[in-house]
């Protein structure tokens, strides 16, 4: 099984790579930084998706694991103090896996993948678009933006903007409105939508100045008039230790 270590640029990130990366040769694990099976990431969650976005053309070859560098991460089980149990998890191969899709999202004809999130935003104008689920109007919103998620993504922006948080083996897409306009001239749902993962979104409507993000990226609108979103045949695969619990990771991110 070969390994690639993906990690945060600070000494912190730095020094615990080196460490992990001398462990895994004395235990007669390959490191391979261009075609792993396994991407090891040290760092927070930022550092995960950069990762992700880093071996996107991988992802149907490689499974990911964090080891949690920083004090928030809600893709990591481990932390600095377990290099012992992470190590010998990795020579045993003692894990359960979780497979996920990603976000796909279609602006005239350019794809572009996410594991968190897309969502419009206009930081000039109020934004405006028609949306549309599996072609069937929904409304005409009227806000700063929107955000669609997937079950990976409910916790992070989403959960800023009291989006429902979605346990981890529900594949879902929520969609969540941003500074909405409520008023007699305007209305909308008001409140976040979650779908099955089969359903399209499209969002028609001007598009111009919109920034358009996608995880820890931005990419132009290009005049686009219609913007769809839904989930992609692309799979993530994560790996958890066999004690894993999804409640224990909640309480850890969010309530202690």
């Amino acid at each position: 099984m070969n390994f690639a270590i993906f990690n945060k640029e600070n000494e912190k990130s730095e020094k615990l790579k080196e460490q992990i990366k001398e462990r895994l040769l004395l235990s007669r694990l390959n490191i391979d930084e261009e075609n792993p099976d396994v991407v090891i990431v040290i760092g927070g969650d930022g550092t995960f998706l950069k990762a992700v976005h880093h071996y996107m053309n991988k992802l149907d070859k490689v499974s990911f694991i964090g080891l949690r560098s920083g004090s928030l991460g809600f893709y990591y089980d481990f932390v600095m103090d377990d290099i012992d149990a992470f190590i010998l998890s990795l020579k045993e191969n003692a894990f359960t896996t979780s497979k996920h899709h990603l976000l796909e999202c279609d602006i005239n004809g350019n794809i572009i993948y996410a594991l968190n999130e897309v969502r419009f935003e206009n930081p000039f104008h109020t934004f405006a678009c028609e949306v549309f689920i599996n072609e069937e109007k929904l409304e005409k919103y009227q806000g700063s933006g929107l955000l669609v998620c997937n079950e990976l993504g409910s916790t992070a922006y989403n959960k800023s903007l009291g989006g429902a948080v979605i346990s981890n083996d529900l594949p879902l897409l929520q969609l969540t409105e941003i500074a909405t306009i409520q008023n007699n001239v305007y209305h909308s749902l008001g409140s976040s939508l979650v779908l099955p993962n089969d359903t399209v979104l499209s969002f028609k409507g001007d598009f111009n100045k919109t920034v358009i993000g996608y995880d820890h990226l931005t990419i132009d609108s290009n005049h686009a008039q219609t913007i769809r979103v839904y989930a992609s045949k692309k799979t993530i695969t994560l790996l958890k230790p066999l004690n894993s619990s999804y409640i224990k990771t909640l309480t850890r991110s969010f309530v202690k």
